[in-house]
């Protein structure tokens, strides 16, 4: 209580009440250590960030940043954790200086929500938002030229592999908003490994769909299957292995750029693959070193 600071016995500062923790504190809330930077385009600029307690399993961070010459924005960050479920989200907020007006309201999103659900799904979910082309850059909140929003739910049992994924992009450049804001929407992808016919021979099958929007302008759907059987022989000399596979695809174009010469349409076509190999490895046993080699 009552804390005064002098220097050369002179006052400088005073607080009626202040409070520090030590390191028997875990979480507690407060001001933390602000900061400041100096630049030519946005002066003098300092950031003070306030840290809040909600729960035991929650949290909240907000910091101010004010600029000099170019106004004012803050960062809010909210965490939150249950059982299984993890929320991170970053809201960017702030009335500056763009390469459109004196003064602007913009805002920007950044939330990432990561899940374990149902018969061992994990679902990842990514939102990345900014309503204003160069605001993220120029004030600092990020340095990428694009923001992709992303859903991720994957699942592995045994010997199989569910994928479901979609994703959104946002390009930061205005130059090429209108042909490289991609949209996926859905990729769904599975796969499964399991015995073939023969002892050790195996057999995988993948199949994928994809749907594709404004990809450099083109508007597309693809199927695909891929059928995979493989073996390794052990003999008296070496290992002898083989592969064979065949893969087909359909593609369905419904839209593309002007200058293209690619027509619209359905296309559907086949791919059949054979491999045979053959290694002998070879171990070589020195006093301090052991090595392979492997013809093949």
């Amino acid at each position: 209580f009552n804390m005064r600071m002098d220097v050369m016995n002179g006052p400088v500062g005073y607080l009626p009440f202040l409070s520090h923790p030590d390191w028997t504190v875990r979480r507690r809330s407060g001001f933390l250590t602000p900061s400041f930077r100096i630049s030519t385009d946005k002066g003098f600029t300092p950031a003070i960030p306030y840290y809040h307690v909600i729960d035991e399993t929650s949290d909240l961070e907000i910091t101010a940043h004010k600029y000099q010459y170019r106004g004012l924005a803050t960062k809010t960050q909210y965490r939150k954790f249950w059982d299984n479920t993890t929320l991170d989200a970053n809201i960017f907020t702030g009335n500056v200086e763009t390469y459109k007006k004196t003064r602007e309201l913009v805002g920007a999103v950044d939330a990432r929500l990561s899940s374990k659900i149902g018969n061992k799904w994990n679902v990842d979910t990514r939102l990345r938002r900014a309503s204003q082309d160069t605001f993220m850059r120029r004030y600092k909140f990020g340095d990428g030229t694009s923001l992709n929003s992303t859903f991720s739910a994957t699942r592995v049992i045994g010997s199989r592999y569910y994928a479901v994924k979609a994703s959104d992009r946002q390009s930061m450049i205005s130059s090429d908003k209108d042909v490289n804001e991609q949209t996926i929407l859905p990729y769904v992808f599975y796969e499964k490994t399991s015995k073939g016919w023969r002892h050790n021979q195996l057999f995988r099958r993948e199949i994928s769909l994809l749907h594709l929007d404004n990809d450099e302008g083109y508007d597309l759907a693809r199927w695909s299957g891929s059928f995979t059987v493989s073996e390794e022989i052990k003999m008296q000399t070496g290992i002898a292995s083989y592969e064979g596979n065949i893969s087909a695809n359909h593609y369905s174009l419904h839209d593309k750029p002007n200058d293209a010469i690619s027509a619209l349409g359905d296309y559907t076509f086949a791919t059949p693959s054979m491999a045979i190999d053959w290694r002998i490895p070879t171990a070589l046993v020195g006093k301090s070193m052991t090595s392979t080699l492997e013809p093949r």
